[in-house]
């Protein structure tokens, strides 16, 4: 298991009977003798040891070293041991093979009194790199699977050596052998399986139908067992009929397509003939071929798959082989595409993820292309001379390593979903799986430090329209039916899809958004879920609950009244308990801490068979979400927000009370407080902030829509079918489910007790050093942008930089994400949104000159964001592509075993590796593990040149001048972190910022309005928000001034600390700790006359700012002496602020 340990259980009652512990690391693969009268288990794992265990007592019977990195596979070798005569006990001696990451195969003697390596010193070498799997056939030759792309045949008779080799491409995970027809069946990340016939090593079927990475494979008669990290169990039929049918079959797949394309008939009357060749058929075979066309294979799922259609959906391996979209929705009727439309019942399920084999696969971008975006985007940033360094290290890059890695990102790619999804997206483990599985090389899940103000972002929902409704319990019962609406949509596969202008988007990350959670382990974290879930955890004042909601069928098993009804009785039971006291167990805050001292906090919570902690632990990560009910009541916009991100810090008496207690961070949180107000926190690895919006929108909607049909029966339903009345239902039709809150018992060992001080203390601290600030600007909003000609996404953008440059009168790298969900599995691309034009605008913007020319401007810089926007929507940005190739170059240095480039520090990502998603640079951005080339913790080795060789290492053991310029590092340093998601359901979104000295700026443009949440380390938050009111007011003013012909030529920037004319809005400031309301007066066409101050400089000219910034900037490019230069290198020592 991953929890390093084996455990043994009961089949008559299902209960554990012993744990093995002994492994460091997670176990990969274990097989059991019998030995004389004793069963014995020999276990492999990632520490690279292998234990032989006394099955029996649980003792250690021998631990045996021989590899250098972790154990993958073991297998029995059948000539030294046979099955009836082990059961007679007559066996005392047998040989085992490991295989492991270090591409080595050896061979083990063991007994129970004694273990041996046989020629240790001459392993089996006939792979590239990691042998992943071992299987004997028959005749006793040893198969393998291997990273190479390579399954082989190793001959006994030739002392194990390769005997034949089958390309399966990409890494191959399993191999079976099928004596009876002579195939040998592969399989692994490419997520197919593959027929080979044995003789003459021809292709002869690829069955498709998992969407994740295959990671075992079972021979059952002519049978075919694959097992796969999407949760599901497929059979697949090996008969001579039945590989002829699957062929003809995809055949008649090819057929359809080539339809829709508009082939001509010559392909279609061939297959014909080939179809004669059966000969005559029955009506009832032609039934019977038909329902096999329909399903090629046998499904099983323990537990049942999220979602079947999805499962059954394998991507072709070229763009070119997808059919069209067009149609995809028109396959529906208008009532499931609109299901507001009507309110009668829908009866036809699978829409939601009906376009997924249809979609695109992300593009691999041109290597010129991207190199040329990535001199673009730091050009803006950088000095002259920073831009001829880039420009050497690029055309170094493009002659030497890009071109290889390239070629083998390309060759990665073949057969994938995504060519960046194993890169900067988590892998899938489903909490019930009992396989053990591979960890990914995943950016996501690297990250160490705490999820909170780093990688969790928030939603803060509108208030219910029904003010009756806005008291916590009612909030909380009519969300969470709503929510578990959403949910069984999803699980029925009812949800329509989400469209981008007609066009279908990728719907995958929906099946990962419930009952999930994210794992930590030594070795990074993974996310885990278990698809049938059927209850949800509440957190109040500390305290866990839960109970089941729905029934197996993914119907909801409480009204609304039964659900206020539970949890008015939680409410009750938790204030029995005094909030200090409830605070000391609350083990929540555990989620907090630092992610490797939070494995070792689950080791110590699962470690001890006689405590629950280990139950109570299953129950939250299985849980579908958390939802948390606070007792506080914010007072204000801005502390709600600092509520719903990291939730509140009191102290009392020593003890901490404030909700940043009553948090689960590795789940989506649902958050509502004591007044009603609601928010959403959720888990970011897995799914972007475009999905979890629709969600919370449709969410939002439902609340609204159940309320309309509880006065009017004939209000429209949002969903495509609802639940059963549960009041009407047989209680027994139900299932096995327990509808009555229980309160999780923790045991809090001193271990536990102490860990959760500590962990308080430092999420206090955190909390502390951040601070938010909100504007709910109502001057105008997206109606009137858009009626002066602009994109109001690149109209707020640049409000972003025009107010920054105010301030401190430089441009700074910012940040935005573009969705990239019209392709298969996409996620986001980094939109680099300092331009040529948007400095150019800004300086004009600050300069002494005519409205017109700023305006003209603004406009040039607008058309030139939105320019950008749209390519890296189309996947053709430069920061993913970049990403990929370093990771490429990475994973080729590990396997190639690079023991100086790890000495050198080369071999891994460098510390504060930031994960990809939509919020954030430690989500949004995967390129951020820039490679280590530092003599300090930040400080530039400035001995390493990037066009110039590093060191007499081999190829791609060195580190490539692209990745050792420090403009890489540049690239992925965010100051300015923004992020546009939201629609009318929510009044406000946001995030923590993403450096020390940066900002995390979400915001939502309303039609007439625009929302705007900004956090940082104390870095003047307050008066940035203020110079972005004076902004969106000085502009306003402009564009009214140069559409009627006005101007008079001079920026109206004055500074007034002390107070503000003109504004319209409200300024809300709040520390996490506190919250201060800053009231502005506003009114139609009030302040267009007065001196609108912006940025706080009016005691001199904007056209004197200007020259003071050229004249500094002609300063700092000066050349000076060597003794000078020396000089200032000499003063002081140059530090990296803490990333908190």
């Amino acid at each position: 298991c991953w929890d390093k340990s084996i455990w043994s259980w009961s089949l008559a009652n299902r209960q554990p009977l012993l744990r093995y512990r002994g492994h460091t690391d997670f176990v990969k693969c274990l097989v059991t003798l019998r030995l004389g009268n004793t069963d014995i288990i020999v276990s492999g794992a990632a520490d690279a040891s292998i234990i032989v265990w006394n099955l029996g007592t649980g003792e250690k019977v021998h631990v045996l070293k021989g590899h250098t990195r972790g154990i993958l596979d073991l297998a029995i070798d059948p000539s030294t041991y046979d099955l009836s005569s082990a059961a007679a006990g007559e066996i005392h001696e047998a040989m085992v093979f490991s295989a492991g990451s270090d591409r080595e195969i050896r061979r083990w003697r063991i007994s129970f009194g004694t273990a041996e390596q046989v020629d240790s010193e001459q392993p089996i070498l006939v792979h590239e790199t990691s042998v992943y799997a071992l299987r004997f056939d028959e005749d006793g030759d040893l198969w393998t699977a291997s990273a190479d792309g390579t399954t082989k045949c190793l001959s006994r008779f030739q002392n194990f050596q390769p005997e034949s080799t089958f390309e399966h491409g990409d890494y191959v995970r399993a191999v079976a052998v099928e004596e009876t027809g002579g195939y040998v069946v592969t399989a692994g990340r490419s997520e197919d399986v593959k027929i080979w016939d044995r003789g003459s090593g021809d292709l002869i079927h690829t069955f498709e139908g998992h969407y994740e990475e295959i990671s075992g494979l079972v021979m059952l008669r002519q049978r075919c067992v694959s097992v796969s990290i999407d949760g599901t169990i497929r059979v697949w039929g090996l008969k001579p009929e039945e590989l002829k049918n699957a062929r003809l079959q995809k055949e008649n797949e090819k057929d359809i397509q080539s339809l829709e394309a508009g082939d001509n008939s010559s392909t279609r009357d061939t297959r014909q003939d080939e179809r004669s060749e059966l000969g005559g058929l029955t009506a009832e075979e032609e039934r019977e071929l038909d329902e096999l066309m329909q399903n090629d294979m046998r499904k099983i799922t323990m537990p049942k798959s999220l979602n079947e259609s999805l499962a059954n959906q394998q991507p072709p391996n070229s763009d070119t082989d997808r059919p069209s979209l067009n149609g995809v929705k028109d396959a529906y009727s208008p009532s499931e595409r609109e299901p507001l439309a009507e309110s009668g019942p829908k009866e036809k399920p699978g829409i939601t993820y009906a376009a997924q084999d249809k979609l695109p696969k992300l593009p691999i971008p041109e290597l010129e292309d991207t190199c040329r975006k990535y001199q673009a985007a730091l050009e803006p940033l950088q000095s002259q001379r920073e831009q001829d360094d880039t420009a050497a290290a690029v055309r170094d890059f493009l002659k030497s390593d890009g071109p290889e890695l390239q070629s083998r990102l390309k060759k990665y790619a073949n057969g994938k979903t995504s060519y960046i999804e194993q890169f900067c997206a988590s892998r899938h483990y489903p909490l019930n799986s009992v396989l053990a599985l591979n960890q990914g090389y995943d950016s996501y899940l690297n990250f160490d430090n705490s999820v909170v103000l780093n990688l969790n972002p928030f939603f803060l929902l509108e208030d219910d329209p029904t003010p009756a409704r806005n008291n916590q319990v009612t909030r909380a019962a009519s969300l969470v039916i709503s929510a578990l609406s959403f949910v069984r949509a999803v699980r029925k596969e009812e949800l329509p899809p989400d469209t981008l202008r007609g066009t279908p988007l990728c719907m995958y990350q929906y099946s990962r958004l419930f009952s999930t959670a994210r794992i930590p382990t030594e070795s990074g974290c993974q996310i885990a879920q278990d698809s049938g879930s059927h209850h949800i955890v509440i957190l109040c004042k500390g305290q866990f609950y839960w109970f089941d909601v729905m029934d197996d069928n993914s119907d909801i098993i409480m009204t609304e009244k039964d659900m206020a009804l539970n949890l008015q009785v939680i409410v009750d039971d938790a204030e029995e308990t005094p909030i200090q006291e409830a605070a000391k167990g609350a083990l929540g805050v555990l989620s907090t801490e630092n992610r490797k001292i939070w494995a070792g906090l689950r080791d110590v919570l699962t470690r001890d068979n006689e405590s629950n902690n280990a139950d109570c632990l299953s129950i939250v990560d299985s849980a579908l979400f958390v939802l948390c009910l606070d007792y506080t009541e914010p007072k204000n916009g801005a502390e709600l927000c600092g509520n719903m991100l990291c939730g509140t810090s009191e102290v009392v008496k020593g003890v901490q009370i404030g909700t940043c207690t009553n948090r689960w961070y590795d789940k989506m949180q649902i958050i509502v407080c004591k007044n009603g107000s609601a928010g959403i926190n959720f888990e970011h690895t897995g799914v972007d902030g475009h999905t979890v919006l629709r969600m919370a929108s449709d969410v939002y909607t439902d609340t609204i829509l159940r309320f309309a049909k509880s006065i009017n029966g004939q209000a429209p339903s949002l969903w495509t079918s609802n639940s059963p009345d549960p009041s009407k239902r047989d209680p027994s039709s139900f299932g096995d489910v327990s509808t009555t809150p229980h309160k999780l018992e923790w045991d809090m060992l001193p271990e536990l007790s102490t860990a959760l001080r500590f962990a308080e203390t430092r999420l206090a601290d955190l909390i502390q050093q951040n601070e938010f600030e909100i504007l709910e600007f109502a001057g105008y909003g997206k109606n009137f942008i858009t009626s002066m000609g602009f994109s109001p996404d690149a109209f707020v953008q640049m409000a972003f930089q025009a107010a920054y440059y105010g301030l401190y009168g430089r441009v700074e790298n910012i940040y935005e994400p573009a969705m990239t969900k019209v392709f298969l599995h996409g996620r986001t691309e980094a939109i680099r949104a300092a331009t040529h034009e948007s400095v150019e605008f800004v300086k004009t913007f600050w300069a002494d000159t005519s409205p017109q020319k700023k305006v003209d401007a603004l406009k040039k810089a607008t058309q030139r964001h939105t320019a950008l926007t749209k390519e890296c929507a189309k996947a053709l940005g430069q920061d993913r592509h970049l990403f990929a190739l370093y990771c490429v170059w990475q994973r080729a240095v590990d396997e190639e075993g690079a023991e100086a480039a790890s000495s050198d520090g080369y071999s891994s990502p460098a510390d504060g590796v930031s994960s990809q998603g939509e919020m954030s640079p430690r989500q949004d951005q995967p390129t951020s593990p820039s490679p280590p080339r530092s003599t300090g913790r930040n400080k530039p080795d400035t001995s390493r040149s990037p066009s110039k060789p590093m060191s007499n290492k081999p190829p791609l053991q060195q580190i490539p001048s692209l990745f050792s310029d420090p403009g890489y590092d540049r690239i992925n340093t965010t100051i300015i972190s923004t992020s546009n998601c939201g629609n009318p359901a929510l009044r406000h979104f946001g995030f923590g910022p993403s450096s020390a000295d940066g900002f995390g700026i979400g915001y939502i443009i309303k039609d007439d309005s625009i929302s705007i949440c900004i956090s940082s380390k104390h870095r003047q938050t307050r008066r940035f928000v203020e110079s972005l009111e004076a902004y969106f007011l000085e502009v306003k003013r402009l564009l009214r001034s140069v559409k009627k012909g006005k101007g008079t030529g001079r920026s109206r920037v004055r500074e007034n600390e002390g107070q503000k004319k003109g504004g319209r809005g409200k300024v809300i400031k709040a520390d996490v700790q506190g919250s201060e309301t800053v009231p502005t007066s506003g009114g139609e066409g009030e302040g267009e006359d007065e001196e609108d101050d912006l940025g706080g400089y009016g005691f001199f000219d904007a056209g004197m700012l200007l020259q003071a910034l050229k004249a500094s900037q002609e300063e700092k490019e000066k050349p000076s002496g060597k003794a000078a230069e020396s000089a200032r290198r000499a003063v002081g020592k140059k530090l990296r602020v803490s990333e908190y």
